[in-house]
């Protein structure tokens, strides 16, 4: 069955390739659904307690008075006195999300830093709240006299685990995808493959990001996600996903060296396919088994994951790559062709045909 649809992707290759990238590229569209939210009202799939009672206090309280933002303030070298706090005192309340701002009568031992609360309008942890933090620390920045002001509770520590967040996914990428890239050169001894084989990874990771965000956002109805989803997201999809390539490329390099590119393939997906697709299947349920849980983080990591593991079995590895291949032909292989290079990892060496007698004169 198997060689049957990879015959049909191979006999139209162009159009297979454009249909896969655009379903991609669509879905990739998704990502302006991208909104951060960490509301109480928002953390669990179903009723609770704790969330009945945020929403009576929000009706009589601003709906920060459940995690106040402490303010340090403090003086280098000497005390920080009542005029110091109602200055920052001042500035904070400045700020249009800022409900209340007192003194909680708290200091230091040595006097140096005086303690503030500082009360949001907004849910601390909805993303309104998330984006006054900022605003916040720039109001203070320029305190003169040795006076400085520090930002922190609930929501400030939110502000910046978001921050590092997104600082470690810029990082993790590039670094991930240039070590499979290399993984993919040593095994198929080539650096044209690499390269198409990390851009479907790419190119599934996105529109299955997108299309994700849109259905959590708009189908089931979230305000928004937690800021690590996606970095949680990449690091299932791309380790799933290029375990599925190496399965599949390493056994079209093989085949490629008997019997061509073309056929290599071929021979690649009926020998690969039901295993890949069982694979598939199976892991797609496992996480699937999160969206039973009631707490809305697991439930749109299992769908994320779930969906991403059914696209790349179903359109990366059986339409995608196939395509791109047959179009770039023995090219993918350069520097080397369908039959050089070193032998992937693990794999027996070709039968030698054996030598012919040197004909007889009659």
């Amino acid at each position: 069955m198997w060689r049957r649809v990879g015959d049909r992707v191979l006999r139209r290759p162009g159009p297979a390739l454009a249909v896969t990238v655009a379903i991609f590229a669509i879905g990739a569209l998704g990502l302006t659904a991208y909104e951060e939210n960490y509301s109480v009202t928002g953390f669990f799939k179903k009723q609770t307690d704790s969330v009945d009672g945020f929403k009576v206090m929000e009706r009589a309280f601003p709906a920060g008075t459940s995690s106040p933002m402490t303010v340090l303030v403090e003086r280098e070298g000497g005390r920080a006195t009542d005029a110091d706090a109602q200055l920052v005192r001042e500035r904070l309340s400045s700020v249009p999300d800022v409900a209340l701002v007192t003194p909680t009568q708290q200091r230091s031992e040595d006097g140096s830093t005086a303690e503030l609360s500082a009360i949001l309008k907004s849910d601390p942890y909805a993303s309104k709240a998330l984006e006054t933090v900022p605003e916040l620390r720039e109001r203070l920045d320029d305190l003169r006299g040795g006076l400085r002001a520090l930002v922190g509770g609930g929501t400030a520590i939110q502000y910046d685990y978001d921050a590092s967040t997104a600082r470690d996914l810029k990082l993790i990428v590039p670094i991930a995808l240039g070590v499979i890239a290399l993984i993919l050169a040593v095994l198929l001894q080539a650096i044209v493959a690499p390269l198409v084989l990390t851009a479907s990874v790419v190119a599934s990771f996105f529109g299955t990001l997108g299309i994700s965000l849109v259905f959590i956002r708009y189908v089931v109805g979230d305000p928004g996600v937690d800021n690590s989803l996606p970095t949680f997201a990449f690091i299932f999809l791309v380790a799933l996903g290029i375990d599925y390539t190496i399965f599949l490329m390493s056994r079209v390099r093989e085949e490629a060296r008997r019997h061509g590119t073309r056929e290599g393939m071929l021979r690649a997906l009926a020998a690969t396919g039901p295993v890949i697709t069982s694979a598939g299947i199976i892991l797609a349920g496992t996480f699937s088994v999160l969206m039973t849980l009631p707490v809305t983080f697991t439930f749109n990591l299992g769908f994320l994951v779930a969906l991403g593991i059914l696209l790349d079995t179903f359109v990366v590895r059986t339409i995608m790559v196939p395509a791109a291949v047959e179009l770039l032909s023995d090219k993918v292989w350069w520097p080397s062709g369908p039959g050089g290079g070193a032998r992937a990892i693990g794999e027996a060496p070709a039968p030698e045909a054996p030598a012919r007698e040197p004909a007889r004169a009659s």
